[in-house]
């Protein structure tokens, strides 16, 4: 999915900035790039690609785009700035609270199951969200927000990670890994910027349960 993704962003920048005739030879020289690529990396390293997916979606969406809705909930609901900050303050508290229970569970489930439970957490947290008509269903979305990171990110991040690396290489691959939150602050913060300029705060909570369900899930 990030190949595909890849490509259509580039097949975007293409259109744009190539004159027609150069489109197919671009679009050639990428395809052999990312084939040349994915023989000489080895496997593991491939893989690398999924917890720090996780991290990008649900940490940018879930944690870092709340700076995105500050002012348009303040502006909907009048709440004052520090009521406002409160409910990112609950997301990481719940979450904290959480992450030590996740790694229990992680020693008595299939990785699947818990990183899928908490991804479905935030999807059903980003809707709750959306609906919200007053503080305490906003409490209700950022607590269960809270919920599915604190199952499904960092912890599980770095204990799946350590496992594919049992040489010298593992610290590389967890920094690797982590390095998806701090992209996530870029793609999903821009993502969410312009669809609350353009659909309004609700519909950008709902949209960004969109690559929940079609990114995090399946990966």
């Amino acid at each position: 999915l990030l190949v595909v993704g890849m490509f259509a962003l580039a097949a975007w920048l293409a259109k744009r900035a190539l004159p027609r005739v150069w489109l197919m030879p671009a679009g050639v020289l990428g395809a052999a790039i990312v084939g040349i690529v994915a023989f000489l990396v080895p496997v593991r390293w491939i893989d690398v690609g999924s917890p720090l997916t996780v991290l990008l979606v649900l940490i940018g969406g879930g944690f870092l785009t709340f700076t995105v809705f500050f002012q348009p909930l303040v502006k909907t609901f009048g709440w004052d700035h520090a009521q406002t900050s409160l409910l990112v303050t609950i997301l990481l508290v719940v979450m904290a609270i959480v992450s030590p229970l996740s790694g229990w569970l992680f020693e008595r489930l299939p990785a699947q199951a818990v990183i899928g439970g908490g991804a479905v957490a935030v999807a059903a947290g980003f809707v709750i969200a959306s609906r919200a008509t007053s503080y305490a269903p906003m409490v209700v979305a950022l607590v269960v927000i809270g919920l599915g990171l604190g199952f499904s990110t960092l912890v599980p991040a770095q204990v799946v990670t350590a496992s594919w690396f049992e040489d010298d290489r593992r610290a590389t691959a967890i920094g690797v890994v982590m390095s998806g939150t701090a992209l996530g602050g870029v793609v999903m913060i821009l993502a969410a910027a312009q669809a609350v300029s353009a659909w309004g705060w609700r519909t950008a909570y709902l949209l960004l349960a969109a690559p929940v369900i079609l990114i995090v899930l399946p990966v």
